[in-house]
């Protein structure tokens, strides 16, 4: 009936007030919440503060004996100089640290490390470098070596990632397409050569399974694997984790298991792609919306909510 109005007492707040008033509570526990990662997160830097958790991988694994470009068998013992050449993923944003990693296994059971790296907050890939003294323990010491450094890569450069053993073991990350390097040297003890057999060579690592971090990657591709000079052409298989053929001196990346939109295979040019098979989602969301942005934005949404509440008693009053 026209000009009729619902009755309510006046000690009855109706369900608009009680929301308001929700809205209220959130705001004001999530705010300080906000402001205090942002600070903890700022007070970070570098791989090692995003590198917690449990990481997925998958991985090409080079065993003693693969065939060689030359003709010869692969004895690991005797190699001095392990090269991939790589194309980056066209991934500029993630809620995890994902890694394109060259990994090495010496004769002392050191495991070598050298990748390409992109963290939350960033857009651009960076250099990271490290050494595994106790691969076999449950919680492993990483022996920093370079974390965070230039060259700053773009999603979808060419690079290469080298080991070299000339008294110790060196590294090298070039940006094959900005003509941008990083070089140095791992510890001084380290001069051991490679141990014999299966060597999980080169992987994608990821700390996050979100599928938006990975639906518009394209690939990340091994374009060639060269040990001392001769490429790898028969032999190499892929690793999954803790599934999978053969029997890795190491594994890359925990106990998670990767996600099933993720795939990797053989290239009719004998490159190895890592690539999203999952369905098309779309564009994907901003994954590094700033702490600040997010509160202001429930600041907005309780200033309303509160205006909202205040008239509703005045009207009910």
């Amino acid at each position: 009936m026209s000009g009729a109005r619902e009755w309510r007492s006046p000690n009855r707040p109706d369900r608009l007030t009680v929301l308001g008033f929700v809205a209220v509570l959130i705001t004001a526990v999530m705010l300080p919440q906000a402001a205090s990662g942002q600070t903890e997160s700022a007070s970070q830097g570098g791989l090692a503060s995003y590198a917690s958790g449990s990481s997925w991988a998958l991985g090409a694994v080079v065993p003693n004996g693969a065939q060689l470009s030359g003709g010869a068998r692969l004895s690991w013992e005797g190699v001095t100089n392990i090269t991939a050449r790589v194309t980056l993923p066209q991934i500029n944003a993630t809620d995890g640290t994902v890694l394109a990693v060259l990994s090495l296994m010496t004769g002392d059971g050191h495991v070598l490390q050298l990748a390409a790296g992109i963290y939350p907050q960033t857009e651009r890939w960076l250099s990271y470098a490290w050494l595994i003294t106790n691969i076999q323990a449950t919680s492993q010491d990483y022996d920093w070596v370079i974390n965070s450094s230039a060259p700053e890569m773009s999603p979808g450069d060419v690079i290469t990632l080298s080991l070299s053993l000339s008294g110790v073991w060196s590294y090298e990350l070039g940006d094959v397409t900005t003509h941008q390097s990083a070089q140095g040297a791992f510890p001084a003890g380290e001069a051991s050569p490679p141990t014999a057999g299966d060597q999980e060579i080169f992987a994608m690592e990821s700390y996050t399974e979100n599928s938006s971090v990975f639906s518009h990657m394209g690939n990340l591709t091994l374009t060639s694997l060269t040990l001392d000079g001769q490429k790898v052409t028969q032999g190499l298989y892929f690793y999954s984790n803790w599934e999978g053929m053969g029997n890795p001196l190491f594994i890359v990346g925990g106990y998670t298991e990767p996600p099933s939109f993720m795939s990797i295979v053989n290239s009719d040019n004998g490159a190895v792609v890592w690539s999203y098979s999952g369905a098309w989602i779309g564009q994907p969301p901003s994954l590094t919306l700033p702490v600040s942005v997010v509160a202001t934005g429930i600041l907005a949404a309780c200033l309303v909510a509160a205006a909202v509440v205040f008239l509703r008693i005045r009207r009910t009053g």
